[in-house]
C-alpha cells in the first residue's frame, strides 16, 4: 500500500512544523497601564454649608488632604514596608538556623526571593491621571 503524502525535499523538511523549535523568551521593558476605581468616603473640609451639590469643591485636593482616604500609593508604600519587615525577619531566622537544616534554609531563601520580587514590583508606579468625582 502506498502513502498518499508527497515526499518532502530536504529544504521543505527543515521548515516542517514538527521540526520547529520553541522560541526562547526574551525580556522587554514595557509600560503597563491600569485603570482602576473604587468608591470611598472622602472628608470634605473646604465647603459652604448652603451648597447642597458641592459645586465649588475641588474633590482631588480634598482627597489628597484627607488622611483617612487610603489610596493606591499609600497601599503600595505599606506593602513595601511590610515586605522589608518580612525580608528582615526571614534573614534573622535564616541566620539562627543550624548548618544541617538545609531544607529550611532553602525555603527561607525562596520566601525572601518572593518578597524581594513583590517589593520590586511595588516600586516606581506613576500616577498618570487622578480624578475624584462626587457620586451624589
Amino acid at each position: 500500500m502506498k502513502d498518499n503524502c508527497p515526499v518532502m525535499m530536504q529544504s521543505e523538511e527543515a521548515r516542517a512544523p514538527w521540526n520547529e523549535k520553541e522560541p526562547t523568551p526574551i525580556q522587554v521593558d514595557c509600560t503597563v497601564c491600569y485603570c482602576m476605581s473604587k468608591s470611598m468616603p472622602v472628608n470634605i473640609v473646604n465647603h459652604h454649608d448652603n451648597y447642597s451639590k458641592y459645586e465649588d469643591v475641588n474633590f482631588i485636593e480634598e482627597y489628597k488632604n484627607d488622611n483617612h482616604a487610603i489610596g493606591i500609593p499609600t497601599l503600595l508604600s505599606e506593602l513595601q514596608r511590610l515586605c522589608d519587615e518580612k525580608i528582615a525577619q526571614l534573614r534573622t531566622e535564616g541566620i539562627m538556623l543550624e548548618d544541617n537544616e538545609k531544607s529550611l534554609q532553602n525555603k527561607i531563601i525562596k520566601k525572601i526571593k518572593h518578597y524581594q520580587k513583590v517589593l520590586k514590583a511595588s516600586e516606581d508606579w506613576v500616577i498618570d491621571d487622578l480624578d475624584v468625582i462626587n457620586e451624589e
